[in-house]
């Protein structure tokens, strides 16, 4: 009895391991995607000198950032987003919040209904204000010109 028990064990783990090893072949890795809202609220408060926008870690692409937007460091979204930064504390999770919050037209999503009061950060009127802004700034630098051009790194 001892060995058929030792012999079902072993035909059981067998045919589990075997299971598991076809599994893990199966799995295949999706080619990663870069969600452009994420990228531009990443440099809007990298240009605002939120501090953990600002590390240099991949420079290859901090620098083409750098080089490109310094010219815009002056916008008024950036102004406004130093502002709320010292007034709001937004910080390290707050700006993505937004990010995955707004349509691929930079408009808030329509089915969120009153996106601040899930993170008492964003305030209604600086949503209000901080959306139309980011709409501009993303004109006025040419924002799709700088991601399509960058889509390499």
């Amino acid at each position: 009895m001892q060995i058929i028990n030792r012999i079902l064990i072993s035909l059981f783990v067998a045919l589990n391991f075997q299971s598991c090893v076809q599994a893990q072949e199966k799995v295949l890795l999706e080619k990663p995607i870069v969600d452009k809202r994420i990228e531009l609220l990443s440099i809007v408060f990298r240009l605002a000198e939120k501090q953990e926008y600002s590390n240099k870690n991949f420079k290859l692409y901090t620098d083409r950032i750098d080089q490109y937007f310094e010219k815009h460091k002056n916008h008024e979204l950036i102004q406004f987003t130093k502002s709320i930064i010292k007034e709001n504390e937004i910080a390290f999770d707050g700006p993505m919040w937004l990010a995955v919050h707004l349509d691929d037209n930079l408009k808030l999503l329509t089915d969120v209904k009153d996106v601040w009061q899930l993170d008492p950060r964003w305030t209604k009127e600086n949503v209000e204000k901080f959306v139309p802004l980011l709409q501009k700034f993303y004109i006025d630098t040419k924002f799709d010109e700088f991601f399509k051009n960058n889509a390499d790194i």
